[in-house]
């Protein structure tokens, strides 16, 4: 519906992210293979703060995220962050590049949405409706994260799926 945003899990290929354009008109507040269709720019002004919010609101933090970067082999963390082609590579140069880039690009981004920046708000204010829709059995959201921005309204399940109704605080 107009006025919507949604915000779903996006893990990896299958998850209701990359499906829910089918069901919806609505935005998606995030989905890892949206990047291939920003351009650098887009990217860097869009995509990344709202990957930032998908982190927070699924229980990620900036410590977490630099702890992993620190580990001996970075490389499954940078591939989830949709840092594609500095995963891939050997270790080296490059893949330090790609970890420095998280660390410039986007923990700055969590660290705004974890000190609930006005940004932040500002954002979900833009929306009338907020619906997370995460895995019945499996949740990634972390209900005390949304419950922080947004005031819960309702919630729908089903045998597989959970449907939360927000609007912003």
């Amino acid at each position: 519906m107009k006025g919507d945003l949604l915000i779903a899990r996006s893990l990896n290929v299958d998850d209701a992210c990359g499906w829910i354009a089918l069901l919806s008109k609505g935005p998606v507040l995030f989905c890892t293979d949206a990047k291939t269709m920003f351009t650098p720019q887009q990217n860097r002004d869009i995509h990344r703060f709202r990957e930032a919010a998908h982190l927070y609101m699924s229980g990620k933090d900036s410590a977490s995220l630099q702890r992993a970067l620190a580990a001996p082999d970075p490389s499954k963390q940078i591939w989830q962050l949709g840092y594609w082609a500095e995963a891939s590579l050997w270790p080296g140069e490059e893949r330090n590049e790609g970890v420095r880039a998280i660390q410039s690009d986007l923990i700055p981004l969590l660290e705004q949405v974890e000190r609930h920046d006005v940004a932040v708000d500002a954002f979900f204010h833009q929306y009338r409706r907020i619906i997370v829709i995460d895995n019945q059995r499996d949740r990634i959201f972390a209900l005390d994260r949304l419950a922080s921005f947004l005031e819960l309204e309702g919630q729908q399940t089903s045998d597989d799926m959970v449907l939360l109704s927000y609007a912003p605080k």
